[in-house]
């Protein structure tokens, strides 16, 4: 597959599935603007997107604030002259017992998990629209959004929210072929999956919470995936081989969740 020639967005590329969706998106002939809201973590991914032959651009960007998602895109196409892949990555864990959930937390969880979304997919859909050439929008959701899961309500929510999302946006930019597709990873080995588990499993010890609430099932391909196992599935939607494909949520978890 080759992407040369064009150009794609990634937010919270600072962490380990942004970091891959860049590395691969690059290694694969797209110039990549990486953003995350700690643009701190974002030198050495630059340095590793240009050693792939590739030009980057880093930008700090809160996905909660609407314009500066348009900035973003704005400095996408001030720089690289276009916009044909917006991966709206960033996204927010978090863990807590159901009733002692703040308002303050679930307003925050949403905030990043589903208006980052819906503001990226916007801003990105004004400029491909403009264009004229259709794009490719993908939305990072999680297989935690197909089903309750008591210690993770607020993000459980927030990511059903983005699939529902996602099949919206899709049914309103078809006609401007602009596919919008989303990607549900399982347990994957970054801090936020690994860590996520630990603490669920901190609760069940500590009395707070039924040990089954901590418990994930067990996947047939493994209990957890690597970075890059998403970032190829990102590649193949951000591709050709995906233009008849939209609306549609694929799982990364092993087989764990199977529909």
């Amino acid at each position: 597959m080759t992407l040369d020639g064009r150009v794609a967005i990634v937010t919270g590329a600072g962490g380990g599935i942004g970091g891959a969706i860049s590395r691969t998106l690059a290694r694969n002939g797209a110039d990549v603007v990486v953003a995350d809201v700690a643009d701190e973590r974002l030198a050495d991914l630059v340095n590793d997107v240009q050693a792939l032959g590739r030009r980057a651009l880093s930008r700090r960007v809160d996905v909660t604030v609407p314009s500066e998602m348009d900035s973003l895109v704005a400095a996408a196409v001030a720089e690289f002259g276009r916009l044909d892949i917006m991966v709206n990555n960033a996204g927010l864990g978090h863990v807590r017992v159901l009733l002692e959930m703040t308002e303050d937390e679930w307003d925050r969880v949403f905030a990043v998990n589903v208006k980052g979304v819906l503001f990226g997919i916007q801003a990105a859909a004004r400029e491909m629209i403009r264009q004229g050439t259709g794009g490719r929008i993908i939305n990072m959701s999680s297989v935690a959004g197909k089903g309750g899961r008591p210690l993770l309500a607020a993000y459980a929510a927030s990511k059903a929210a983005v699939i529902n999302l996602t099949q919206s946006s899709a049914l309103a930019f078809a006609p401007h072929k602009i596919t919008v597709n989303s990607i549900c990873p399982g347990v994957i080995d970054t801090p936020m999956g690994p860590g996520t588990l630990a603490k669920m499993t901190a609760l069940a010890d500590a009395g707070k919470a039924p040990p089954d609430h901590a418990r994930v099932p067990s996947a047939p391909l493994g209990d957890v995936g690597q970075p890059e196992d998403v970032a190829e599935v990102a590649l193949f939607l951000a591709g050709d081989g995906s233009a008849y494909l939209t609306g549609q949520t694929i799982n990364v978890c092993g087989g764990r969740k199977m529909d």
